[in-house]
């Protein structure tokens, strides 16, 4: 027999192949021991049994395994953020846990209580993380299967964190303004994020070239470079086009002026590259943007076209989002009353021609 009871009353399973013990487990339950071995067996049978003893290792030093063998091999930001999210976010009760123990419903206890004051984005980048040591604990036999990836992020929540906040005209023309007694280039940053809907990154890697006459004045946008980081993509991975207004172009001839097409457009007051503490610390961020962080400028970009009636899909593109569905998800609330508005103006035109 291949589960027997033990002199102490627990019991005992154990694996063969060919006839040689190739893994042994005790348990309180017989249950428990006849289950265990079922699953070492089917294991064998599908070719993805892996030894138990290899699976006791600490999650945590399984952790720090995959960082030391992944620096080097993706962008830095990547590896910074990954590694900042497993530090902070794994407590020390799993991580001191043999890998092999940690099944999918321990990863999703842990998002359920991320979520109570995170967002929704933060925990599903967390998750992406765990995947991706738990691929790289089964590439090196440690595991038979990555329960990060039969993981779920629940629904339902982690919603009400990085709201929607756009800017009023008084609290934008308050901010340039202030920004303006420093710098002239900070303030005209302003306007052109709020212009333009542009990331601090990609507003950060404009060039001169990027500003361009494609039947419309329009800035193309194809680069980012987040602060003490390469450059890489946009965070879509593609390149866009956003039309220029004329304040947009009377901002950027300003910036422009006297540089070559290789030349940054934005940069601090010493010539250097832009760093975001720098330049909230020289205008006064804190004080002077009632409450909004700089990426509020984007949203008050996307929600006045919207306002203005300009479709969403045609934002989506503007914005660089991936899918339109992503915009619509963001700005609904912004879209709710002039869809309401417009599909009873088209009620009331159909009903007096007798449509």
């Amino acid at each position: 027999m291949s589960v027997v009871k033990t002199e102490g009353g627990r019991w005992r399973a154990r694996v063969y192949l060919s006839g040689k013990q190739i893994a042994m487990a005790t348990f309180d339950r017989k249950g428990d021991a006849e289950a265990w071995e079922r699953e070492q067996k089917q294991s064998l049978r599908t070719h993805t049994w892996v030894d138990p003893k290899q699976g006791k290792v600490a999650f945590s030093k399984v952790i720090e395994d995959f960082n030391k063998f992944r620096e080097g091999t993706v962008a830095r930001h990547t590896f910074d953020t990954d590694e900042s999210n497993l530090r902070l976010h794994v407590p020390r009760t799993l991580a001191m846990r043999p890998i092999a123990s940690i099944r999918a419903s321990d990863f999703e206890d842990l998002y359920s209580v991320m979520l109570r004051d995170r967002a929704r984005g933060t925990v599903r980048r967390f998750r992406e993380a765990l995947v991706a040591v738990g691929r790289y604990a089964m590439d090196r036999g440690l595991v038979a299967e990555n329960a990060a990836q039969r993981s779920k992020v629940p629904q339902g929540r982690g919603d009400t964190t990085d709201p929607v906040r756009p800017l009023t005209s008084a609290e934008l023309i308050r901010l340039i303004a202030r920004a303006r007694e420093t710098h002239a280039g900070y303030a005209n940053l302003i306007e052109l994020a709020y212009l333009t809907g542009a990331r601090w990154g990609e507003l950060a890697e404009l060039r001169v070239k990027d500003v361009v006459d494609r039947g419309t004045k329009s800035l193309l946008i194809s680069r980012s470079r987040s602060d003490g980081y390469d450059v890489t993509q946009t965070k879509s991975r593609r390149e866009r086009l956003v039309p220029l207004t004329t304040r947009a172009q009377t901002v950027l001839a300003e910036q422009c002026a006297g540089k070559s097409r290789e030349s940054l457009i934005f940069v601090s007051p010493r010539e250097k590259r832009l760093n975001r503490g720098n330049f909230e610390r020289a205008v006064g961020w804190k004080a002077a943007s009632s409450g909004h962080r700089f990426h509020d400028l984007r949203h008050t970009a996307a929600t006045r076209w919207i306002r203005l009636g300009i479709d969403i899909k045609t934002v989506s593109v503007w914005l660089g989002h991936s899918d339109s569905a992503i915009t619509h998800r963001r700005y609904v609330g912004w879209l709710t009353d002039d869809a309401t508005s417009s599909a009873l103006e088209k009620l009331e035109r159909a009903a007096e021609i007798g449509e």
